[in-house]
């Protein structure tokens, strides 16, 4: 009988091990789509990054293709 019970005790502890298996498959499954959609994020932040830095080059380009500004001469008297 005891044979039978430490067979039993055994497969008993294997269903346990598959079910934590399971929940654990379920919490990494989760956690990468979470890191596919944190991935998303980033990608827009960097492309916006990369709109933002295109625009202030092409403003400042244009500052400096204009003629530098010069103040009145003052009337002489």
């Amino acid at each position: 009988m005891s044979v039978i019970t430490d067979i039993l005790d055994r497969l008993s502890g294997v269903e346990v091990v598959k079910e934590k298996l399971r929940e654990t498959g379920n919490r990494v499954e989760r956690l990468a789509q979470r890191l596919v959609d944190l991935d998303h994020q980033v990608q827009e932040v960097d492309r916006r990054v990369v709109r933002i830095e295109t625009f202030v080059e092409v403003a400042s380009g244009r500052a400096r293709q204009a003629a530098p500004r010069k103040l009145p001469k003052s009337p002489k008297e």
